[in-house]
């Protein structure tokens, strides 16, 4: 039983045809399609640190805020 899309022999598999056929794959990858794709999650990559960065430092002036209010020397109990 021939079948066209059994697994080839690794040891035949990694010629030097293939292998030129590989590398080729991976130059234009890396020369046309990732440079594209690259800059789109540079952006939100970008964008998601800033949100961050603000929310951090918005948390920061909260915090010192709440942390004066409690700093408190003495304990008050009201009875």
């Amino acid at each position: 039983m021939n079948n066209q899309y059994r697994i080839p022999n690794i040891g035949t598999f990694f010629n030097t045809k293939n292998m030129d056929a590989f590398w080729g794959f991976v130059v234009a990858l890396t020369k046309f399609i990732a440079p594209g794709i690259m800059i789109v999650v540079a952006f939100f990559v970008v964008g998601m640190l800033i949100k961050a960065a603000i929310k951090a430092f918005k948390k920061g002036a909260d915090d010192d805020d709440d942390r004066s209010k409690d700093d408190d020397e003495i304990d008050m109990r009201y009875y």
